[in-house]
């Protein structure tokens, strides 16, 4: 998996990757909205980072974008057009007014590796947001106006302030399995089900007023708090007035922070930045009619709780089977590595063989930028040493709320247990004042894990690959 763990439901997780030290990873930036009128959505990007390139001298971008029907499963077949750097930001019209639209920008860009060769031009994904479309009458909306590597801005417009007393803003990760809805509805939900807002989920309640400004997470002094990069956020807004029993939603987004980001698994780099060939896996057919979500849920059964509470609160439905390959390409990826369980009449959920059969030239591109992680072993920080900082980096992850995460966690795992825990931090300590044995390799340079285990390494800037 990406990151340390915390289940949610058994083998259904949420995993947050915030990286610590200088930018260096592949960072193909984030995208957000600059104006909405009744039929149009201006767009506007950043331009990727790091170790992703623009693959020309003449930037080009694609630009796509598809209607969200009343249920909120996104059509896929729609409009799509290139965009030279010059055109940015970029308006898109001739959209219907109060519909719900799905944008998705890609760069046309390599990977440099850690030579500095640029290796595999195509178009990578910078972000995919969700916005609707003003009202034919005045109404209240909700812009996604700005997006950072650990913070996003919205914009909440209301013509007539006077309307409601309270408006809150809500969000939370997508495919998180808190529910956003019918806590963010409820007046006094945030409150006793989630206590305090972090980079998994959170609000802010302000005044009512005729134009809103937030920025996410809130801030609360003395306890600064980050969102998670690279990671796309479900925000919304509901109206209340004192004494309702249920607040009224006046507007949703779907936001994405920047941030590089590595993918440990073939199936993430194909959801991410090759839809096309997911949708073509999700449409073969099988010698059953079972479909993938009862097939993962032969092996987790748990999956159909999950399926419920997606579908209940943010109209998800894990039944259709290109939204379950998204959600288990996020969340239980190492199940389409191979495997999985079910009949033997049930095809094996592998798309790493289908990409190899159908599209060996980009299977050979992705096995190299998908390479294994290369890292030094204790050097939590990370800052190329091991010293004092690296077990009271590891302390504080694990014991402090305000650290959420290690960017490269095969780093702290210090001891090579498979886990990061308290004994990580015990183990450096001792090694550093000649108490204790010495770090398990690789340890003395850059190198890789020879040890399968759970963890895996997000981020490791002195180490390239």
């Amino acid at each position: 998996m990406k990151t340390f763990k915390k289940s949610l439901v058994s083998s259904v997780v949420l995993a947050v990757s915030v990286a610590t030290g200088r930018l260096a990873r592949a960072d193909m930036g984030a995208a957000w909205v600059d104006e909405v009128t009744r039929h149009s959505v201006t767009l506007s990007w950043s331009d990727p980072q790091g170790s992703n390139r623009l693959a020309s001298a003449i930037p080009l971008y694609r630009v796509s974008w598809a209607p969200v029907d009343a249920e909120e499963s996104v059509l896929l077949a729609n409009a799509t057009v290139l965009v030279g750097a010059g055109s940015k930001p970029h308006v898109i019209s001739g959209l219907e007014a109060g519909a719900y639209y799905q944008f998705r920008v890609e760069a046309h860009a390599t990977w440099i590796d850690g030579s500095g060769d640029p290796l595999n031009p195509k178009y990578r994904q910078v972000a995919t947001i969700r916005q609707r479309t003003a009202t034919t009458a005045p109404g209240a909306s909700l812009r996604l106006a700005g997006a950072e590597e650990k913070s996003l801005r919205v914009e909440f417009t209301n013509p007539a302030p006077e309307t409601f007393d309270v408006i809150r803003i809500a969000y939370k990760t997508r495919w998180n399995l808190e529910e956003l809805n019918s806590t963010a509805r409820d007046p006094i939900g945030p409150q006793t089900r989630w206590v305090a807002s972090n980079a998994s989920r959170g609000w802010v309640d302000v005044a009512s007023a005729p134009v809103l400004r937030e920025a996410l997470p809130p801030y609360r002094a003395g306890f600064p708090m980050e969102l998670s990069k690279n990671t796309s956020y479900e925000i919304v807004a509901y109206g209340f007035n004192i004494g309702d029993v249920e607040g009224t939603l006046l507007g949703n987004v779907l936001g994405k922070t920047s941030g590089g980001s590595r993918f440990p698994h073939l199936s993430e780099a194909v959801a991410k930045d090759h839809v096309d060939i997911l949708v073509r896996y999700a449409r073969l057919p099988r010698q059953s009619d079972v479909s993938i979500i009862d097939f993962v849920a032969e092996g987790h059964p748990e999956i159909y709780g999950v399926r419920d509470l997606l579908m209940v609160d943010h109209r998800d439905d894990l039944s259709n089977d290109f939204t379950a390959l998204q959600f288990l390409s996020e969340q239980m990826p190492e199940l389409l590595q191979g495997g999985g369980g079910g009949e033997a009449s049930v095809p094996v959920l592998d798309i790493g063989t289908f990409v190899e059969a159908e599209y060996p030239e980009l299977f050979t591109a992705l096995q190299v930028e998908l390479g294994p992680a290369v890292f030094q072993r204790g050097d939590a920080s990370p800052n190329g040493m091991i010293d004092i900082s690296d077990p009271i980096r590891i302390l504080a992850f694990l014991f402090d709320g305000r650290v959420t995460e290690i960017s490269c966690l095969d780093a702290a795992d210090a001891n090579d247990s498979g886990q990061v825990d308290l004994s990580d931090s015990v183990f450096i300590f001792n090694f550093l004042f000649g108490t204790g044995p010495e770090i398990p390799s690789p340890h003395d340079g850059c190198g890789v894990d020879s040890t399968p285990d759970g963890l895996d390494c997000e981020f490791y800037e002195d180490c390239p690959r």
